[in-house]
């Protein structure tokens, strides 16, 4: 008999999530679809300097970053998060996700890169990554 093995959302709802885009229409489209879909604990920042601050004062147990911020970039921003936690669940959004920016996001540390514009779809399957990789499942 095979299991079939599902993700346990009631869980990962309570995960704390963080959003760090320059542009604030993207951060409350990226908020709301999250609260959409049961996340309770969303952070949010402007900037890579904001971002770490939150990042260190906060349990983050995903980041969604941008690429292209000013201040301090994401690539900057990145560095410093998986310093201070080199097991940080990262997730690099961009607009320009060229194969060179996915290689040495990855390399860097970045679990996953989703270009804008961001969808539910997109969304979903890095949850659902997430959740494979950290044993958020439920057997039924």
């Amino acid at each position: 008999m095979a299991l079939d093995i599902q993700v346990d959302w009631a869980t990962l709802h309570e995960l704390d999530i963080l959003i760090v885009d320059d542009s604030t229409a993207l951060l409350q489209l990226l908020e709301s679809l999250l609260m959409h879909v049961g996340f309770k604990h969303i952070h949010s920042a402007n900037h890579g300097e904001e971002a770490i601050e939150i990042f260190k004062s906060q349990k983050i147990d995903i980041t969604m970053l941008d690429i292209d911020m000013p201040i301090k970039n994401g690539i900057e921003t990145l560095q410093e998060i998986i310093a201070f936690q080199s097991d940080a669940y990262i997730v690099m959004l961009t607009g320009h996700d060229t194969e060179d920016n996915v290689t040495q996001v990855k390399s860097m540390g970045a679990k996953a890169f989703i270009s804008k514009p961001c969808s539910a779809e997109k969304i979903k399957r890095i949850f659902n990554e997430f959740a494979l990789e950290k044993n958020y499942l439920q057997s039924q």
